[in-house]
C-alpha cells in the first residue's frame, strides 16, 4: 500500500507542476474613483469573481485608488500574489497587478508630466496618478515581466495627445530599462489606440504587437468607444489568440484578455531600428513645439497680477519637464 501512495503522490506533484499550455492574461479598468464611480463594492466583487470565473492567470488592473479596493477584488479574484504600492497623501497610481504565481520583483513609477488636475475636478483628477507598475513573476515557464499601465485621458474641451505621448516614451525606456533581454507583456488603459500617433510611435518604440489587433486589423473591438483604448501588447510578433471580456455592467470599460503562449518566452523588446529612431524624433520635434508654446503663453500671462504668477510658474515647470523628456529622446536616439 505504502509504494502505492508515494507513486500516487508523485503523480499529484508532477501534474501540479506541469506548465500549462497558455498563460491566460486580461486588463482592465475598475472604474474605482470613490463617490465618483458607483456601485463601486458590488462591481469590484464582480469584478474579481469574473477573474476567477475566467482562469485568468494574470490581470493588469487600473483605477483602484484604495488599498482595501484592490484588497477586496483581489481577495475575489483567488490570484494570491499581488504587486501594489500603499498610497500617501495621494492616490499614486491606482495601479494592481494581481498573479497566480509568485512575484520576486516590484516597481512603480509615476509620469512626469505636470498633470492638468485642477482642470478635471469632478473626475478625480486631483488626487490621481498616472504612471506604470512592474512585477516580475515567476512563472511555471520562468521569470515573466508583466506591466499595468495608466495613461492621461482626454476630455470633451481637451486632448493630451502630446502629455501622453511623453507618457508612452517614458513607458517604452522604463521597459527596455527593466526588460532589458527578458520577454515580456504591458496590460493597460493607454487611453489611444491603433491610428492615434502616440500609440503607433509607442508600438515602434519597443516594437509591440498587439493580438487584439493582428496586421493592424481590429480584431476584439469596444463597442462604447470609437476606438479600443485598453490594450494587451507583446514583443515581436506573436501568434495570440484575444478577446474583449467582462459584463458592461462592471466598469465604464471592458476587459481585454488575452492567451499567451509559450513562444512569448523567447521574445525580447527589438524594435526595428529606423521605425524606434524616427519615434524618437518624432518625441524630441513634439515635445520641443511644446516647449515652445508654453514659454509664449508664460510671457503673455506674466503681466496679470498673482495669477500671471501663478500661471507663469506651471509653465515654466511644465516646459522643464518637457526638456527633460526631450534630452532623453535625443539620447536615445543618438
Amino acid at each position: 500500500m505504502a509504494p502505492l501512495i508515494l507513486l500516487l503522490a508523485a503523480s499529484l506533484v508532477g501534474a501540479a507542476e506541469t506548465p500549462a499550455k497558455v498563460i491566460k492574461a486580461v486588463t482592465f479598468n475598475a472604474a474605482g474613483i470613490p463617490l465618483v464611480h458607483p456601485r463601486l463594492a458590488a462591481r469590484l466583487q464582480g469584478c474579481g469573481k469574473a477573474i476567477a470565473v475566467g482562469g485568468f492567470d494574470l490581470a493588469g488592473l487600473q483605477e483602484l485608488w484604495r488599498d482595501k479596493d484592490s484588497a477586496a477584488l483581489a481577495a475575489a479574484s483567488g490570484l494570491p500574489h499581488a504587486a501594489r504600492f500603499h498610497r500617501r497623501l495621494a492616490f499614486r497610481t491606482g495601479l494592481t497587478i494581481l498573479s497566480r504565481w509568485p512575484i520576486v520583483r516590484t516597481e512603480e513609477r509615476a509620469f512626469t508630466v505636470v498633470r492638468p488636475s485642477l482642470r478635471h475636478l469632478a473626475q478625480g483628477e486631483l488626487v490621481a496618478g498616472k504612471g506604470y507598475l512592474f512585477a516580475r513573476v515567476g512563472s511555471p515557464w520562468g521569470e515573466l515581466d508583466v506591466y499595468a499601465a495608466h495613461t492621461l485621458a482626454d476630455y470633451p474641451e481637451t486632448r493630451y495627445h502630446l502629455l501622453r505621448l511623453t507618457e508612452l516614451f517614458e513607458l517604452a525606456e522604463g521597459v527596455l530599462e527593466l526588460s532589458a533581454g527578458r520577454p515580456f507583456v504591458i496590460l493597460g488603459d493607454l487611453n489611444s489606440g491603433h491610428g492615434d500617433r502616440e500609440y503607433d510611435l509607442f508600438l515602434d518604440l519597443l516594437g509591440l504587437s498587439d493580438p487584439c489587433a493582428p496586421a493592424g486589423v481590429e480584431a476584439c473591438g469596444d463597442p462604447r468607444r470609437p476606438k479600443r483604448i485598453d490594450h494587451a501588447l507583446v514583443p515581436g510578433r506573436l501568434a495570440a489568440s484575444a478577446a474583449r471580456v467582462f459584463d458592461d455592467s462592471l466598469s465604464d470599460h471592458y476587459g481585454f484578455a488575452v492567451e499567451l503562449p509559450r513562444a512569448l518566452m523567447s521574445l525580447r523588446a527589438q524594435p526595428d531600428p529606423k521605425r524606434r529612431a524616427a519615434a524618437l524624433r518624432a518625441v524630441e520635434d513634439e515635445t520641443s513645439e511644446a516647449i515652445e508654446r508654453l514659454e509664449a503663453e508664460g510671457r503673455r500671462a506674466s503681466w496679470v497680477p498673482l495669477y500671471g504668477t501663478f500661471v507663469s510658474a506651471r509653465y515654466a515647470r511644465q516646459a522643464a519637464r518637457l526638456r527633460a523628456i526631450r534630452e532623453r529622446a535625443a539620447s536615445a536616439r543618438r
